[in-house]
């Protein structure tokens, strides 16, 4: 996942790579699987492209993170530095745990005349976090 010589974070064969360790650990890949391995990869993809064009800064580890998203929830790794400047561009803005798809698909709910336990059972059947409150008027 280093830059190549064509100035791009990844290619072809890391792809390609990634993919296949990600089948040989699990036998069978969900789409929420391959959505939060991918991201943590391209966290760390930016977070090295970060640190080379700032030298003087260095890695510090990471935390856990879990994110609400259209295919269900993932526990990313995100990466972080010393001078706390950098912020990986894939998640959503500061303090935001969901994507604007899981609001879309709570509207899409209402619209088409859910009920609130009904609501409930769909969130919860994709591992997404549901307050009743958010529906109250």
């Amino acid at each position: 996942m280093t830059e190549n010589k064509n100035n791009t974070i990844f290619d072809y064969n890391s792809i390609n790579k990634f993919i296949t360790e990600l089948q040989n650990s699990s036998g069978s890949i969900t789409s929420t699987q391959l959505l939060q391995a991918g991201l943590n990869m391209i966290m760390m993809a930016e977070r090295n492209a970060h640190l080379e064009n700032n030298p003087t800064d260095k890695g510090n580890g990471s935390y856990l993170r879990k994110l609400g998203t259209s295919t269900g929830q993932v526990e990313l790794i995100v990466p972080r530095d010393r001078d706390g400047d950098f912020r990986p561009s894939v998640l959503p803005k500061q303090y935001n745990r969901d994507f604007a798809e899981r609001e879309n698909l709570i509207m899409d709910l209402v619209i088409n005349g859910y009920s609130p336990n009904q609501i409930h059972k769909t969130l919860t059947s994709m591992n997404l976090h549901y307050n009743p409150e958010v529906l109250e008027i």
